[in-house]
């Protein structure tokens, strides 16, 4: 990247309950789909 090019970083706030709801227990393990991070 040149330097005269400046980077532009979005920030969107997620409520924690939605995060909360795409986490699954499988195996015993928390785990969230890629798709449901893709659309977030």
């Amino acid at each position: 990247m040149a330097k005269t090019e400046s980077k532009i970083i979005n920030k969107v706030m997620i409520p924690d309950e939605v995060v909360i709801n795409k986490i699954y227990l499988v195996r015993n393990q928390k785990v969230m789909l890629d798709s449901d991070l893709a659309v977030m």
